[in-house]
């Protein structure tokens, strides 16, 4: 929060009964949500929010050991003993007592607040215009992307009397969310971005998904759209909102704002913008329409904010590219190098210090950090601030730049450098002063950071696998929301989790509770373990041979055939000194017939196991064959009912200690979660590839495979192209060469204009033969540059359409990306 608070203060504006004992004059400054995120923990109140998706109260007892003694707790929860002396405040609902707090910050300022809605263009709007206005208005903003309805609140709780000016986000997903953000964020000023496909799913069309966010605007004293969409023009007239509160744009005359675009080179448009009798020209460096939409959406919105129309080009010329995500690649001298140089705000800095702590594999941290530009007028509080969150992250070393880091340096008692500027920073530090740790950059656009990063990050192939980690915290929450509290999931993250990385995927799930980890030999589970990953791991395919580095790393071997069972009693009845039980898990065949005993050995296996004290069955699992085919039901019906059969025989006999059961794969749970049981298996579902159109709408794409374009030339009619001339021009034709081949896993069999690739949107043949490096596609008539990103699969171009193009299923697509491909991290 942007001001501290007594517990009492809170109590009345979240409409809060506090339990006996409770500490009314307690003060906090910080509301946490997440277990895993707290930052202040003497200072914090935590809010045990109950969604849809998980029921915060389970994790009041890991907040309370990390040192929370203030919670907000539904009515129904009862503290167990240890927590008895803690703060507790209770309410009906505490995602509406979160609200609540929300809108009671909001109450208590009256200076304008503009609230931003849209399928798309959101937070490049909000970001947008704060760099255009923040040398006329002092403006708080939401941080990052925090639209949601958990959101929201926690943007609202920074308002202050430091600003003059606020900038919200709003996203919904289902009908009735926006009546409560609306509520809570009370916008002066509305602007709807665009309506796209995002969300179609929870609604019966989209015009009644307009019309849900339009009901964030009805008390605006303007709102801002683009009257060129029929749709929310149609939606906009009949929402009930005066013609005196509509500040429209349109390319046609007629409206508040008439917009005229022309080309300006390649890559830059002129807009011209006219507006009460004036006429103004601008020139942004973009040419989409996206972005250009996103421009005059800014320019609009600074006119209804009383900015003269006179000073927009000189505040439009302050637009930059705005990098919404956190970067994970690799650095020099075996470092990890996480890039952030989104904002300099001290939310964005505890967002990065998170992702560094979620993701970090080397034992040593430092964090390369700017001044921070953006804050209110205590500047000495806002740094003790900051040395003291650097501290509770445990960070190993602070090279700090900037006069402000610099006046403040006695703040700070972990190892410290500070320097006046970037120059004098790459001037005295050296590529060799950084071995083996996890660098995080952190600085203002001003400080131009990404001069440090060249020195620092790995020289790379041009062509990246780009791996969105919070698409794949996305799936991994969707399927969660499909099984019932009690149901534990293992995640499979063998073969580099499908291609993705195996570290930094496995990192992400343990920082999400997973039960289990899966792989499919040892050495994956090895390197599991030596990236300081201490999950339970199983190992799909053990090397019996090597049961003691099985025991040596912690990791448990599945069992499923007599002979390796054998081998396992042998090596158990050998060692040295029986220390804790050797973990496996029993592979039960249920008509797969691939691996593992059958149900009529189950009772010679158990009689084997049950007696020995040094083995101890964590787990007991099948495959199934079709849970992907409906046509397939009977089959599959009778796996589970097989499998319930095995349970049965061996629950009779492991009555006191059962093992955890387990059958379904990430296409199982969408289609029989009825066989549940006690943990499910995700696997391809959660790198966002689903057995079914409808969960595949709900699920988000993780990996692009991208390149560059290297070179382009215009042959002449009747030149080749390539090894073996497979290809001859019957025309003029404009080839562009990319630097991926059969090497990198762009398969050969793509050759002769059997592969497309995606550029700008745009689709390009491949011709000739993909080389091993290299592979020549067809530009002819495209807008094109050397340099220009090339999408081989990902958003523009779907995993399982390429799968299409290779003749197989996205399974074998993603895996078959070379290892010698670069794969780079990174959380939006």
């Amino acid at each position: 929060m942007s001001q501290s608070y007594s517990l009492a203060e809170i109590s009345n504006a979240i409409h809060a009964d506090l339990m006996p004992g409770v500490d009314q004059d307690f003060i906090v400054s910080e509301i946490n949500t997440d277990s895993r995120r707290i930052a202040f923990p003497e200072k914090s109140i935590f809010f045990a929010l109950k969604t849809d998706r998980g029921d915060g109260h389970r994790f009041i007892e890991k907040a309370h050991k990390a040192g929370v003694q203030c919670f907000v707790v539904e009515r129904s929860y009862i503290p167990p003993d240890p927590l008895k002396k803690a703060n507790f405040l209770t309410v009906n609902s505490t995602l509406e007592a979160l609200h609540r707090l929300g809108k009671w910050k909001r109450d208590q300022f009256s200076y304008p607040v503009v609230a931003i809605t849209g399928s798309n263009g959101k937070t490049m709007v909000k970001e947008w215009l704060y760099q255009m206005l923040n040398s006329i208005f002092r403006i708080v903003r939401s941080p990052k992307s925090y639209n949601s309805q958990i959101g929201v609140p926690l943007s609202l709780c920074q308002i202050s009397s430091d600003f003059n000016l606020g900038i919200f986000e709003a996203g919904i997903s289902e009908k009735g969310e926006m009546k409560r953000l609306a509520e809570m964020i009370q916008p002066t000023i509305g602007v709807f971005t665009n309506l796209l496909d995002a969300h179609d799913e929870n609604f019966e069309s989209r015009k009644e998904k307009c019309i849900e966010k339009l009901k964030l605007f009805q008390n605006v004293k303007q709102l801002v759209f683009c009257a060129d969409d029929p749709l929310i023009q149609q939606c906009v007239n009949k929402s009930g909102l005066s013609t005196q509160q509509l500040f429209s744009w349109s390319r046609t005359p007629g409206h508040q704002v008439c917009i005229a675009e022309k080309s300006v080179g390649q890559r830059s448009t002129e807009i011209t913008l006219s507006f009460e009798g004036n006429s103004t020209q601008f020139i942004v460096p973009y040419t989409d329409p996206a972005n250009l939409q996103n421009c005059i959406h800014c320019a609009c919105t600074s006119l209804a904010l009383g900015v003269s129309i006179e000073t927009l080009p000189s505040l439009t010329q302050n637009l930059r590219p705005v990098n919404m995500r956190l970067n994970l690649e690799a650095g020099i001298n075996n470092c990890e190098l996480i890039n952030d140089f989104y904002n300099s705000d001290f939310e964005g800095l505890k967002i990065a210090l998170e992702f560094l702590q979620s993701q970090q594999q080397k034992q040593s941290t430092t964090v390369i950090l700017s001044d921070i530009l953006e804050h209110g007028s205590d500047t000495h509080s806002l740094y003790e601030r900051v040395a003291q969150l650097l501290k509770s992250k445990n960070i190993n070393r602070l090279f700090a730049v900037g006069s402000d880091f610099e006046k403040y340096q006695s703040l700070f008692d972990l190892d410290c450098s500070f320097f006046p500027s970037t120059a004098a920073l790459l001037q005295e530090v050296s590529p060799s002063d950084f071995h083996n740790e996890t660098i995080l950059l952190k600085g203002a656009r001003v400080f131009a950071f990404e001069k440090i990063a060249q020195l620092l990050k790995k020289k790379a192939h041009q062509t990246v696998l780009e791996v969105n980690l919070s698409a794949i915290q996305h799936n991994f929450n969707y399927f969660r929301s499909l099984l019932r509290p009690t149901t534990k999931t293992m995640v499979m993250v063998k073969a580099l989790s499908y291609g993705a990385g195996t570290h930094e995927i496995a990192k992400l799930l343990a920082f999400n509770n997973t039960a289990y980890l899966g792989v499919a030999f040892l050495d994956e589970g090895i390197a599991l373990r030596e990236a300081g990953i201490t999950s339970p791991v199983m190992v799909l395919n053990p090397d019996f041979e090597a049961l003691e580095l099985l025991e040596k790393y912690d990791l448990e071997p599945e069992i499923y055939n007599m002979a390796s069972l054998n081998l396992l009693l042998q090596f158990t009845q050998n060692r040295q000194s029986p220390l804790t039980p050797l973990k496996v898990h029993l592979k039960i065949d249920t008509g797969m017939h691939r691996l593992g005993f059958m149900v009529e050995e189950i009772n010679e296996v158990l009689a084997l196991l049950v007696p020995q004290k040094s083995i101890k069955i964590m787990s007991v699992f099948s495959h199934l064959a079709t849970s992907d085919d409906p046509s397939m039901e009977e089959h599959t019906q009778n796996q589970i009912h097989q499998f319930s059969k095995a349970r049965k025989l061996i629950l009779a006999q492991l009555p006191t200690n059962p093992p955890l059961f387990h059958l379904l794969n990430s296409a199982g749970v969408e289609n029989y979660p009825e066989a549940q049981f006690d943990m499910v298996r995700i696997g391809i579902g959660l790198y966002g590839v689903a057995s079914n159109p409808v969960t595949q709408q709900s699920l988000r794409n993780c990996s692009t495979l991208k390149t560059r374009i290297s070179q382009i030339k215009s042959i002449k009619k009747g030149e080749a192209v390539g090894y073996g001339r497979t290809f001859i021009a019957d025309q003029p034709t404009q080839i562009a060469t990319l630097p991926i081949g059969y090497a990198d896993g762009y398969r050969r069999s793509l050759s002769q204009g059997k592969g497309v690739v995606m550029i700008e949107g745009q689709p390009a043949r491949v011709v000739g033969n993909v080389c091993m490096d290299m592979t020549m596609v067809d530009v002819t008539g495209l807008e094109v540059f050397e340099g220009q990103e090339v999408i081989i699969f990902g958003d523009d171009f779907p995993i399982y359409e390429y799968a299409k193009q290779l003749e197989t299923i996205p399974y074998e697509a993603l895996t078959s990306v070379s290892s010698r491909i670069p794969r780079v991290f990174y959380q939006e």
